[in-house]
């Protein structure tokens, strides 16, 4: 995260992957680096983390709300709602 807040979105993706390859089913490093992966403009990318975040703890809000918010920068209003 602190990668995140220093703007090196390379490192940080690198960070949370190596987090989600010791411990795949850490569904919020996945979550994270979606939204690093949005940052740096990789939206395929930033859907798929956020897809496997879901399909791991559909619970957490914060993953739907990423992806809502997500589509709405893509204007893809109606996956957005």
């Amino acid at each position: 995260m602190s990668e995140m807040r220093e703007a090196e979105l390379q490192n940080a993706i690198e960070e949370f992957s190596i987090a989600i390859e010791l411990m795949p089913s850490f569904s919020l490093a996945y979550h994270n680096r979606s939204i690093a992966h949005k940052l740096t403009g990789d939206f395929e990318k930033s859907i798929s983390d956020l897809d496997k975040a879901i399909s791991l703890n559909s619970e957490y809000a914060v993953f739907y709300f990423s992806k809502g918010l997500l589509f709405q920068k893509l204007n893809m209003t109606e996956e957005a709602v």
